[in-house]
Formats: C-alpha cells, sequence, structure tokens
C-alpha cells in the first residue's frame, strides 16, 4: 500500500458552492478537510497495534509476578497496553472517518442527498463517540502525570471500562455485557450538552429520519404543490430529483459532516498531545519491555 491512498478530495466546483451557502462552519470543510488529510498524513498507513487477549495478558501479568518484577515493569505492561488500544483506535476512528467522507462527497457530487444523508449519519455518530472518549481519554492520562510509577501500581477500571465498550463495543445479541457498546444517544447527550451553542441533537433528529424509511426522507421528492378548489386539497407533485424539500436536508447533512471532520481533528489531536505528554512525564514506560518485547 502506498503511502497517501487514504485521504479526502473535493472538487474545485463543490468548495465553490459551500462558500455561497452562508454557514460559517460548512464553509470551513476545505480547511477541516486538509487538516484530517494532514492527520492521515502522519499516520502510518499500516498500524502495528500490540494486540494482547485479556488470557494472554494475564499470563504476562502472572509471569512478571513470579520473577518478582518491579512496580515499574508491572505499570509498563499495563499502560503499554492500554495505549496501544487508545492510539489503535485513534487510527481507525480517522480512516473510518475518511471512508465515509470520501463516499459522502462522492455522493453529493451526484446530488444523491439522501444516500449522502445516510452516510454523514454515520460520520456523526462515529465522530460524537470519538469526541466523547476523548474527553475520558485525555484527562484520565493527565490527571495521572503526578505519581510515581516506580512505585506506585497504578490501574484505571474505567478506562478499561470504556476501552472495552468503545473499541471492542458490539450491539449484537450475542455479545457478552461487557463488550455491550454504550447507546449513541448518551454520548450524544453529552456533546450536546457540553456544546450549548451547537444545534446538535436537532441536526441529528434530521439525519435519524432521513436514515430511517419516514417521510422527511421520502419528501426530497416532492417538486411541486398546486392549490386545489378549497383549503387542504392540494396537488402535490412528485419526481425523481431534489425537489422543494432538499435544501434544508442538504443543509443539516452538511453542516453534520463539517462538525464531524473538526470534531474528530481536534479531538485525535487532544488525545496525541495527551499521551505524548503521559509518556514524558513516565518516561520508565517507554523504557521498559517485557522478554516478549
Amino acid at each position: 500500500m502506498k503511502s497517501g491512498q487514504s485521504r479526502i478530495e473535493l472538487a474545485q466546483e463543490l468548495k465553490d458552492q459551500l462558500s455561497q451557502i452562508g454557514d460559517k462552519r460548512i464553509e470551513r470543510i476545505p480547511a477541516a478537510i486538509d487538516g484530517v488529510n494532514a492527520l492521515a498524513d502522519a499516520f502510518p498507513d499500516q498500524y502495528h497495534w500490540r494486540f494482547k487477549t485479556a488470557e494472554a495478558f494475564r499470563a504476562e501479568a502472572e509471569e512478571l509476578h513470579r520473577r518478582n518484577a518491579t512496580t515499574i515493569d508491572l505499570n509498563a505492561l499495563y499502560w503499554r497496553d492500554s495505549l496501544a488500544i487508545i492510539e489503535a483506535h485513534t487510527v481507525m476512528s480517522l480512516w473510518r472517518m475518511i471512508e465515509i467522507a470520501q463516499s459522502a462527497f462522492r455522493a453529493l457530487e451526484q446530488d444523491n442527498y439522501i444516500p449522502m444523508s445516510i452516510l454523514v449519519r454515520s460520520a456523526f455518530e462515529s465522530a460524537i463517540q470519538f469526541v466523547d472518549d476523548a474527553r475520558t481519554f485525555a484527562p484520565t492520562l493527565d490527571s495521572l502525570k503526578q505519581i510515581d510509577f516506580e512505585t506506585q501500581l497504578v490501574e484505571s477500571e474505567s478506562l478499561e471500562t470504556l476501552l472495552l465498550k468503545s473499541v471492542y463495543g458490539s450491539r449484537m445479541s450475542s455479545s457478552d455485557d461487557i463488550y455491550r457498546s454504550r447507546n449513541i444517544l448518551t454520548s450524544i447527550e453529552r456533546i450536546a450538552k457540553a456544546s450549548k451553542n451547537d444545534p446538535i441533537r436537532y441536526h441529528y433528529e434530521v439525519l435519524c429520519e432521513l436514515a430511517h424509511p419516514n417521510f422527511l426522507g421520502r419528501s426530497i421528492y416532492l417538486a411541486e404543490v398546486r392549490k386545489g378548489p378549497c383549503e387542504g386539497d392540494e396537488i402535490r407533485i412528485i419526481a425523481h430529483a431534489n425537489g422543494i424539500n432538499a435544501p434544508p436536508i442538504l443543509y443539516s447533512a452538511l453542516w453534520a459532516l463539517a462538525w464531524s471532520l473538526e470534531g474528530l481533528q481536534v479531538s485525535v489531536h487532544l488525545v496525541q498531545n495527551s499521551i505524548a505528554d503521559f509518556l514524558k512525564a513516565h518516561p520508565g514506560l517507554a523504557n521498559k519491555r517485557s522478554d516478549k518485547d
């Protein structure tokens, strides 16, 4: 795989259209794309994730205890594994956003507003989940910078639970409870509350209506409404094209996509900086290796 394959491309015609909508967030989409692409350029196209099952982790921890390993060795095992999961989650979330956004823009180029909106809903949910996760990752790591990892064994049960439900989460009926992913509405409510000036709930509701087989999604084909002989009696012309309800539908989709690109970008930087500061505060974690490393 060549470096630089996974990037978002936006046609100049679309850039010109975005600049004419009259919304500052939507106008920032090209800049948001540049920021996301810059992150993609900084990430490897193949990320080597050191993954351990719970059984493998326990076996390695037991081996360290048997060898009377130091506290920093035990902390290194725990936190190197945790940071690896966070980093893998970050990389995969970025790639997911790039693929969804690129497909959404391709649909927009074809004036396919409904498929675009369905894709944007997925991008919106993905971004909101990662933003919500980052608001736990960063403070958790920041709060541990002053602890002496050479003398104190440090764990975070809340971080473990979050990683299980976010990174490995599933809504399938066969999933174990510890992997049961959080309801995305919980994250949406938290982020909406934290971003009081952003109409996150409203645009998400619109996107959900469009994704489900409800009237709003079908109403895009309403081309014209002609008054009938009396009040409430109309002739509605429907056509297989974007009709009179298309502009507000497009606006919600573009606003949500713009928020998603910006929100993910900011949160990725937040997580990266917190990991870097955490490792700087605890250099022994990077220096220590088990026999299996």
